[in-house]
């Protein structure tokens, strides 16, 4: 009978840190350490701006489509990248993307509030009572279902133009 090695510990190389909206200052030392450490940043450009200066750091601004970036991830993995992405990374955000490509095994992650949570928590209203969609890269038509009267929804939107 062969055995197959299996790593006895996680060796993660893809650390995946949501910045709050307090910026960079919000992030747990740990996180911090961790971009500043990594060999290459890749982000949104408000993101990358907030980030100081560091030498021989590789730094990529997240393309349209955003999966366009997963070959430059691929092709670089085991060294130490960090992906930055807003609040909760797993809430209508970067990280299920990067998890249909990625095994967990490779990933470290560092999340912070959600925008819903940041919402919802100005508005007094209960998360669990609260219907959260996105219209970001989706049609507005799916909220049909959830518009009634007395409805609670946050709706993630790409920017101010969006309805």
């Amino acid at each position: 009978m062969t055995s197959v090695a299996r790593p006895t510990a996680r060796t993660p190389w893809l650390n995946i840190v949501g910045v709050g909206a307090d910026g960079l200052s919000g992030l747990a030392p740990e996180a911090r350490e961790t971009v500043a450490r990594a060999a290459m940043v890749i982000g949104g450009a408000r993101h990358l701006e907030m980030l100081p200066e560091q030498p021989d750091q590789e730094r990529l601004v997240w393309p349209s489509p955003l999966e366009t970036a997963l070959d430059w991830i691929e092709a670089r993995a085991g060294q130490p990248l960090c992906v930055l992405a807003s609040g909760d990374p797993f809430w209508f955000g970067v990280g299920a993307t990067l998890m249909r490509r990625f095994p967990v095994e490779a990933t470290r992650v560092f999340p912070a509030p959600s925008a819903f949570s940041l919402a919802a928590a100005h508005m007094g209203w209960p998360l669990q009572q609260t219907r959260c969609l996105s219209v970001h890269g989706r049609p507005m038509a799916a909220l049909r279902p959830w518009l009634h009267d007395g409805a609670r929804l946050l709706i993630l939107s790409r920017d101010g133009e969006t309805p």
